[in-house]
């Protein structure tokens, strides 16, 4: 039987170890610890600040989860036929636009620059980290 913590507001800490550990944020599962060292990312269609907020809580050490204003984005056909890729026009000024949000990684250099990881996707899975 799992271990249920309230850790912050309508946030809980279920342990189901050695299955997984997650963080629910109200009904919805926003990160999961897998025992292989993967992390799963999840919204569910609720892009909130508190739902970002609690994820950047909860992310491994040296992810961290902001938004990106953009204008507009295009989508087109990979040359070899293997997919699609998503192409941004980013926005440093006002006018129509909105934003999604971004995953970032902390480089391991020693001024910290943080690294670009890619636009957020629901289920988004982090390969290989550790759950401590």
């Amino acid at each position: 039987m799992p271990t249920v913590i309230l850790i912050a507001r309508n946030t809980w800490l279920i342990d189901d170890r050695p299955a997984s550990f997650r963080i629910k944020f109200h009904a919805t599962t926003i990160v999961t610890y897998q025992p292989d060292g993967n992390v799963t990312l999840a919204i569910d269609g609720h892009p909130t600040v508190t739902t970002r907020e609690r994820m950047n809580r909860y992310l491994p050490l040296g992810y961290w989860i902001g938004s990106k204003r953009i204008r507009s984005t295009r989508r087109r056909v990979l040359a070899d036929g293997e997919g699609v890729r998503t192409e941004y026009t980013w926005s440093r000024r006002s006018g129509p636009r909105h934003s999604i949000w971004w995953i970032y990684r902390r480089s391991g250099s020693p001024d910290y620059t943080w690294l670009d990881v890619g636009p957020f996707e629901n289920d988004m899975i982090l390969q290989g980290l550790s759950a401590s």
